[in-house]
């Protein structure tokens, strides 16, 4: 969940409540994903669960759409493809968590953790550069 959610003083929560409260009235609801990848969060979604004393307006899944790294600091896609063209079929672990990705300390060690033993070699095409945070945060040593 993302910081300004968990603050319910903050207007970003507000917001998000605001929003929340005249879903109901909306014609549909667009997602970002495909039902293949989130039937559970999909189904509870049209089925009512979210809206629990509403109506749910249809759910439509548009996704995935990414979002261009144009204007806001993305990082050099032509270097990422190159390298990933140089590495052994099979031997990329690719991890996405979006923009809005928050963690723990003790969920970033799980997800070191389990890179670490996945045997596959660190590198990172993002600009938030995950692994560079994982590996200050872990003292790791990454191949």
């Amino acid at each position: 969940m993302p910081r300004p959610m968990l603050e319910r003083n903050s207007t970003e929560y507000e917001c998000f409540i605001d929003f929340l409260n005249h879903m109901p009235k909306s014609d549909g609801i667009i997602v970002n994903t495909f039902e293949a990848l989130e039937p559970r969060a999909v189904k509870a979604i049209s089925d009512g669960l979210c809206v629990p004393n509403g109506v749910t307006p249809p759910v439509f899944c548009i996704g995935p759409l990414i979002a261009s790294g144009e204007g806001r600091g993305g990082g050099d896609v032509e270097e990422c493809l190159t390298w990933l063209d140089t590495q052994p079929s099979r031997s990329v672990v690719f991890l996405c968590f979006g923009s809005l990705g928050l963690f723990t300390g003790e969920q970033l060690k799980e997800i070191a953790i389990g890179l670490e033993r996945s045997g596959q070699r660190g590198n990172s095409c993002s600009t938030h550069h995950p692994y560079t945070t994982l590996k200050s945060l872990l003292c790791l040593k990454l191949r």
